[in-house]
C-alpha cells in the first residue's frame, strides 16, 4: 500500500470518526491527522515527528493540529486508543465461573493483539525510542485495565491495572524480540508470572 492508499484507509476508517463530538468537519480533520501521524510513526518514532511534518502530511496548518493534540506523540496515542476502542467488542459477559473469567482475559488481550498486528510496524518504530515506546504501551496498559473492568465487574482495579501492566509487558517483549504471537500466546505467559493475580487462571 502506497503512501496515499494509506491516508484514505485510515480517512475512511469508522474507528477514527466516531466519536463524542459532533461537528463532521472536525473529525474529518481528525482522521485526516491521525492517518498523517499513523503513517509517519511507522518510520519514525512519534517523539521524533514534528507538527510540521505532520500537518504537511495531512495538507493542514499548525493551529489546527492543536485542536487535536499537544505534539506527535498525543497525536498519537489519541489515534491508536480511538483504533482501539472502536474496535468490534464481544458483548458483556456474566461472570459465573474462574473459566468465565479466563475467557473474558482472552478475549480483551485477543483485540490488543488484533491491534497490534494491524499496526505492529509504529510499534516495532516506537521501540527504538523510548519516550515513544513508553507512551504507547501506557495507551495498551489503560486499554487492557478498562476492557477487564468492563468484562468482569467483580475484578478489583488494582489486580485489574496488575493483569494489564503484565500483558502490555509482555507484547513489548515480544516486539522488540520480532516475536509473532496471540492471544492464548500472551495468556499463557501470564499463567506463570500472575498465578495469584489472574482470576481463573490454571497450572
Amino acid at each position: 500500500m502506497n503512501s496515499s492508499e494509506n491516508l484514505r484507509t485510515h480517512e475512511n476508517d469508522r474507528r477514527f470518526v466516531e466519536t463524542r463530538r459532533t461537528h463532521p468537519r472536525y473529525w474529518k480533520t481528525a482522521a485526516k491527522l491521525a492517518a498523517a501521524v499513523i503513517e509517519l510513526a511507522a518510520k519514525n518514532p512519534s517523539a521524533q515527528l514534528t507538527v510540521g511534518e505532520i500537518v504537511q502530511r495531512a495538507s493542514m496548518n499548525r493551529s489546527t493540529f492543536y485542536t487535536h493534540g499537544r505534539n506527535a506523540t498525543d497525536l498519537l496515542n489519541k489515534a491508536m486508543r480511538i483504533a482501539l476502542e472502536g474496535a468490534d467488542a464481544p458483548d458483556p459477559m456474566i461472570m459465573t465461573s474462574a473459566d468465565d473469567r479466563r475467557a473474558a482475559l482472552l478475549l480483551a488481550v485477543g483485540t490488543v493483539t488484533d491491534h497490534i498486528r494491524q499496526y505492529r510496524t509504529v510499534y516495532e518504530t516506537a521501540l527504538t525510542d523510548d519516550a515513544s515506546a513508553d507512551a504507547l504501551f501506557r495507551n495498551l496498559t489503560d486499554y487492557i485495565a478498562r476492557r477487564l473492568r468492563l468484562e468482569d465487574a467483580s475484578l478489583a482495579t488494582v489486580r485489574g491495572r496488575a493483569i494489564a501492566a503484565a500483558t502490555s509487558e509482555i507484547i513489548r517483549e515480544r516486539i522488540s524480540a520480532f516475536e509473532l504471537f496471540n492471544a492464548n500466546d500472551i495468556v499463557e505467559t501470564l499463567d506463570t508470572i500472575l498465578i495469584s493475580e489472574v482470576p481463573g487462571v490454571k497450572r
